[in-house]
């Protein structure tokens, strides 16, 4: 982990904290969030959450075209790609 500054961080940016063995999140909010935002000294065992996604082998095959078709793309084109084709649910 670095030890840097956090910045440039949105007000709802939301703080993880892992076990010391970095195996499980400990604790997860807001809260611990709010230090972050305000460009505290990262701290040890502290991250920020970055979203988590359930996918099928669809999202891989999609993006797997884009490949093929464009130089850059992102997971998010082929999420919404599969969710006008009527295969996203939340």
């Amino acid at each position: 982990f670095s030890r840097d500054k956090w910045a440039g961080l949105p007000a709802t940016t939301v703080g993880v904290k892992c076990t010391q063995d970095m195996q499980r999140v400990s604790d997860l909010s807001r809260a611990l969030g709010k230090p972050m935002v305000a460009g505290g000294l990262r701290q040890p065992q502290m991250g920020v959450e970055a979203g988590l996604f359930a996918c099928t082998s669809q999202v891989f095959e999609r993006l797997a075209a884009l490949s093929k078709s464009q130089e850059y793309y992102t997971i998010t084109d082929a999420i919404q790609e599969l969710a006008h084709e009527g295969h996203v649910s939340s």
